[in-house]
């Protein structure tokens, strides 16, 4: 999959949060409703597809967490040095998704945002007895290539029995000069 530029006319300043927002309301009966940690975060996009990637993910993570599990979104601009196994550069924005689901095996990790792949179902337990699964591989395909369209990037870390997180990291909007200038001020 070869990510192509948003075309102009279809991209705007985006808040992160409010993207974020928009997939909070998803549920499912046995878990908590996602919570959402955000900052004051502005990118350049497409608002469709930016919900479109949050709502796989969250879709992702809501169907792999157990009864009792949780789900959390964390939107804020990236600090500068390393999160995740990446490099960030302080000019960009990351949204996590984190949950305290089923998690994925290591060997998987390379290649979930392969089309069509599916890691191999975790055996049933009393932790995730209530756990759904089903889908075509093709969410994260899709939530990847909505990333790199954007500039960005999606990296997955996991644990076994612990969850995982998804942590999408998109360049900043550019601020005007006038903004820029008092949000330094400001700091």
């Amino acid at each position: 999959v070869t990510p192509r530029p948003i075309q102009n006319g279809q991209s705007g300043d985006v808040e992160v949060g409010d993207v974020s927002k928009s997939g909070s309301r998803l549920t499912r009966p046995h878990t908590s409703r996602p919570t959402a940690d955000e900052t004051h975060v502005v990118v350049r996009g497409d608002a469709d597809r930016l919900r479109q990637l949050t709502l796989i993910l969250l879709d992702n993570a809501l169907r792999y967490t157990p009864q009792g599990g949780a789900v959390h979104v964390t939107a804020r601009r990236a600090p500068r040095g390393w999160e995740h196994g990446h490099r960030l550069h302080g000019d960009q924005a990351t949204l996590s998704i984190a949950d305290t689901g089923v998690g994925i095996a290591s060997e998987h990790l390379p290649h979930l945002f392969e089309p069509f792949y599916r890691a191999a179902p975790q055996p049933p337990s009393v932790a995730n007895a209530s756990v759904r699964s089903g889908g075509t591989g093709l969410g994260l395909a899709v939530a990847d290539w909505i990333a790199r369209a954007h500039g960005g990037s999606i990296t997955a870390t996991s644990t076994v029995d612990k969850g995982s997180v998804f942590t999408v990291t998109l360049p900043l909007a550019a601020m005007p000069p006038h903004t820029a200038t008092h949000a330094k001020a400001g700091a």
